[in-house]
């Protein structure tokens, strides 16, 4: 009996260099929709294990989707530009699969395919692939175009055999560089400051989505009543960001919690403030200084993993970050980009020193 990681692996193998042509015939095609059956089945069943061979696999597996993802799209839009110039009142449908990035690039790539999605009157089929940047699942049943791997896929090539322009958009990409893309930037209807509007809108209407879902206000309420109603809220980012920063903003030193500490000292004397952090240690040195009127989310703090803190506990911060009236942010992140865009708050930056 050949077992699942096997079976996986030879249908990317057999995948991997095919043309257009040949992946729009109906053996390539019966074979892509095997290797995502076959996906699902092993994200099923390793990803709610925590071993590092669990973990492992599943990263493998969402690599080698992404990688027939990219050679499928990459082949379809060479061949449809071969063909004609198209704009944005030809596209037939858009899918996307979201498994690139953090919980917030995810959600930016969401709303901003949603945004699209008005402007285009075009379908749009989503749906969500689990790897290590972000190992927990989100599900949207109410949401009609969250949709299972295979059906995004299924529809999509559907579409490309029948010579349809369909998009497919892998990349979790923020309204701004969304708005920019060659393929999608051809109509003259719209401005980019409308688009945003919308994808503002879609950021709201996705963020109250999922709480309803997740049932999250029950924890969201308890904490809002222990914050005034006009509210300071840092979002401290530590753990892995360092990488990140050191890429996004090189020669220029990561703030420290002292930095962060002087900025709420500054902004706030006696009220009640809230703190988002990834790193437990952070918090507590935090709550040493100011005691109860740091107001947090009191989640478990998993030191071992890549990511701390649950994706429920991420989301009950980020709903709490995007209705702050004053926003102390970290730079260069995602999650403080989301929660600024929605709450439109004063903002702070920590300081930028030169190393």
């Amino acid at each position: 009996m050949i077992d699942t990681k096997t079976k996986l692996t030879r249908l990317f193998a057999e995948l991997s260099d095919l043309e257009f042509e040949e992946l729009t015939c109906e053996r390539s095609t019966s074979k892509i929709l095997e290797l995502i059956v076959q996906y699902e089945t092993v994200i099923s069943e390793h990803s709610k294990k925590s071993s590092k061979e669990s973990i492992g696999f599943v990263n493998s597996a969402s690599s080698m989707l992404g990688a027939i993802c990219w050679r499928i799209k990459q082949s379809n839009e060479r061949f449809l530009s071969k063909k004609t110039n198209k704009n944005l009142s030809d596209v037939s449908s858009i899918h996307a699969l979201v498994f690139r990035g953090g919980l917030c690039n995810r959600l930016r790539m969401i709303c901003s395919l949603k945004a699209l999605a008005k402007i285009t009157g075009a379908p749009i089929y989503w749906a969500w692939a689990a790897n290590k940047d972000c190992e927990e699942h989100i599900t949207l049943e109410q949401d009609n175009s969250y949709q299972k791997i295979s059906t995004v896929f299924e529809s999509y090539i559907s579409d490309i055999k029948q010579g349809r322009y369909s998009l497919l958009m892998t990349d979790p990409d923020p309204a701004s560089v969304l708005f920019n893309k060659q393929n999608i930037n051809l109509c003259a209807d719209i401005s980019f400051t409308q688009f945003n509007n919308m994808y503002r809108e879609e950021q709201t209407l996705l963020l109250k989505q999922i709480s309803n879902a997740l049932s999250l206000d029950e924890f969201v309420g308890p904490l809002l009543k222990r914050l005034p109603k006009q509210y300071l809220a840092a979002h401290i980012r530590r753990t892995d960001m360092l990488e990140h920063w050191n890429k996004t903003f090189p020669g220029y030193k990561y703030p420290s919690i002292e930095d962060y500490s002087d900025m709420i000292t500054r902004l706030v004397s006696d009220e009640s403030f809230f703190v988002c952090c990834d790193d437990q240690s952070t918090v507590s040195t935090l709550y040493t200084k100011f005691g109860i009127r740091l107001v947090n989310y009191e989640g478990t703090f998993n030191e071992d993993a890549f990511r701390q803190t649950s994706m429920k506990h991420a989301l009950i911060d980020l709903i709490i970050l995007s209705q702050a009236n004053q926003l102390i942010i970290t730079p260069g992140s995602s999650f403080s980009d989301f929660a600024s865009n929605v709450a439109e708050p004063t903002m702070h930056k920590p300081p930028m020193m030169k190393l």
